[in-house]
């Protein structure tokens, strides 16, 4: 396996250089979606794994259900503004599981996507169904943020003779961080830029997306009837699983030729932006 180009979908996996840190970093985060899928996945169920930037290939989803014995995985571009791309029909509630990975971030554009989607998932999902997957972890990008913030306020009560603009940036040993709008964090439609480091001093950009407000997410798909079952950040979920699943961590790592253990504090900081999710389809009241 060729870790470098092994499943393009997820967040991490553009980023190359500062090679020991990134490659953990992007190993973990196959590891935790590969625990996901045994955890949540039985053998020979239906799975519904769901783009929502832009179409997949199914050659690069199947790897994340090894071990799943006849699983049966379909894959659907969605859009909000009309019919989903499904290359095979299916009927309504005929999924055991619907995931989507490290794209969920896309529908907090609005309201209005954020609740078509949720209405989708849970029409595609059978009662006791799962929808699960892994994105921008909101909470704790906005957690370095407010510690900019507060930076800022103790230098205008010094004196500080610095401009101060309405955005915020966020610089960090392996990423920088950039918020627009500032202080003014909405529930739908904040929008947010991190860019990864290269191994030289310049970023790469990433595109923007938006800030999932998981309070409002929470909410929403009460309506559509999925509960809240928990949301994991990579770090914890790290320190929970790691000792349990030794034996899949090290071939995950094995693949990317990452080193066993976390090679810097800033490996750490990176596998903190992301978070899982998952809910859980309920009887329609």
């Amino acid at each position: 396996m060729v870790a470098s180009n092994f499943c393009p979908s997820l967040m991490l996996s553009h980023i190359h250089g500062n090679a020991l840190a990134l490659n953990w970093s992007k190993a973990v985060e196959q590891w935790t979606v590969r625990l996901l899928v045994k955890h949540l996945v039985r053998d020979g169920e239906s799975v519904l794994v769901v783009s929502l930037d832009g179409e997949v290939d199914e050659s690069d989803i199947r790897p994340l259900f090894l071990g799943i014995e006849k699983a049966k995985v379909q894959i659907v571009t969605w859009r909000s503004d009309g019919p989903p791309y499904v290359a095979d029909p299916f009927d309504v509630g005929s999924f055991s599981a619907v995931c989507t990975f490290s794209n969920l971030q896309e529908i907090f554009e609005s309201i209005h996507r954020v609740d078509a989607f949720l209405d989708f998932a849970s029409s595609a999902l059978r009662v006791g169904g799962y929808l699960f997957g892994t994105t921008t972890d909101s909470s704790a990008l906005w957690t370095l943020a407010q510690k900019e913030i507060e930076i800022r306020g103790n230098q205008k009560r010094r004196g500080h003779s610095g401009v101060f603009k309405d955005d915020i940036r966020v610089r960090k040993g392996l990423f920088e961080m950039y918020l627009p709008s500032g202080e003014n964090f909405k529930t739908v439609g904040t929008e947010c830029v991190i860019r990864y480091k290269n191994d030289g001093a310049a970023f790469l950009v990433d595109k923007t997306e938006y800030l999932v407000h998981f309070p409002t997410l929470v909410e929403m798909a009460k309506r559509s009837d999925l509960q809240m079952l928990q949301i994991d950040n990579f770090r914890e979920f790290y320190e929970d699983h790691r000792k349990v699943s030794q034996d899949l961590l090290n071939s995950v790592l094995s693949d990317f030729q990452a080193e066993k253990s976390a090679p810097s504090a800033h490996a750490y900081e990176v596998i903190s932006l992301l978070t899982t999710f998952t809910f859980l389809k309920n009887q329609p009241c």
